[in-house]
């Protein structure tokens, strides 16, 4: 709780007769508050989350119960140009949509019961303070492979949304510990990086050994923090695609090897056959020598003309002469 303190003026009656005091002494504490590092114009200020309800509550001095039978109103005016509020409560409840500076003021009126104007008028007061909003760390992710090999980089993008600047905390450990549970550890050795302009970064990791993990972040800022984890898996580079390739290594070889003894085969067979030369034979002549005297007699007893008989190119011959 943050809490701060304006002294206006001392709020007791005086012992001077019809002196009282002229202000309302008090003090403004918001809840859950987290106290500025920086200041705020003249004053300090609390850091409150964004869409969550503010509580805030007057705190009034009052050491000699002067205001014990007085009527006390606040009228509040939270800086964010939602409408003011009066009520007869000390405390109030409110809540900021926007991350930013904002300056709240409370005006206080105390009235007495059956009082005279003329020797007791209402007294009053203000409390100022001051209020910066920031946006909680929300959606807080990890993006990236489930299933890789081991030996390969592996690269994660993380990103949140939040309001700067912003501290990252991110881990590599097997899944049998609880990720969640080194958010909170003293011993968790992690790498942290401190981004003033940006939501999202990347982390690379090489997974050396085959088995489950849980890639762990954690990221914060002044008013919140988030922690977030991913399961993987890494395992060892598959058997059945290095058997693959040798089996088609093994397959183009043997196909190599038998195409080259085929083309040795057929070159040597061309070297061993013998050379046919072919000679050009006149087979009319030929037929005209192997014509026998008995077949001679024989066509001139059959009475046969001799014409008939010659071949074609002798009665050509004969035709020609004549």
């Amino acid at each position: 709780m943050a809490r701060r303190k304006i002294v206006v003026c001392e709020g007791r009656k005086m012992n001077t007769p019809a002196t009282y005091a002229e202000h309302i002494n008090a003090d403004l504490v918001i809840k859950d508050g987290v106290s500025c590092n920086t200041t705020f114009g003249l004053e300090t200020c609390d850091i409150v989350a964004t869409n969550k309800s503010v509580d805030m509550v007057v705190n009034i001095h009052d050491p000699s119960n002067f205001f014990k039978d007085a009527t006390l109103l606040y009228h509040w005016t939270f800086g964010d140009g939602s409408a003011d509020t009066t009520i007869n409560q000390p405390a109030v409840s409110h809540m900021y949509r926007k991350p930013g500076r904002y300056g709240i003021m409370v005006n206080m009126t105390a009235i007495f019961p059956d009082s005279n104007i003329e020797t007791r008028p209402p007294k009053t007061g203000d409390v100022k303070h001051n209020l910066k909003t920031m946006d909680a760390v929300r959606n807080l992710t990890i993006h990236g492979k489930d299933n890789l090999e081991t030996g390969v980089k592996a690269t994660y993008n993380i990103s949140c949304l939040a309001s700067l600047p912003l501290e990252f905390c991110w881990f590599v450990i097997p899944t049998t510990t609880n990720a969640m549970s080194k958010y909170q550890s003293n011993d968790m050795n992690c790498n942290k990086i401190m981004l003033t302009n940006q939501t999202w970064f990347e982390v690379d990791h090489w997974f050396n050994t085959s088995g489950g993990y849980s890639i762990g972040v954690y990221a914060r800022n002044a008013i919140s923090n988030s922690g977030a984890d991913k399961n993987v898996y890494a395992q060892s580079p598959k058997k059945s695609q290095e058997v693959v390739g040798l089996v088609i290594g093994i397959f183009f070889g043997i196909a190599a090897c038998f195409l080259c003894v085929a083309v040795f085969t057929n070159y040597v067979r061309n070297q061993n056959r013998p050379h046919v030369e072919v000679a050009n034979f006149d087979f009319q002549r030929q037929w005209q020598r192997s014509v026998t005297l008995g077949t001679k007699i024989r066509r001139l007893l059959l009475g046969g003309s001799r014409a008939e008989h010659l071949p074609l190119s002798q009665d050509f011959n004969r035709n020609h002469s004549v």
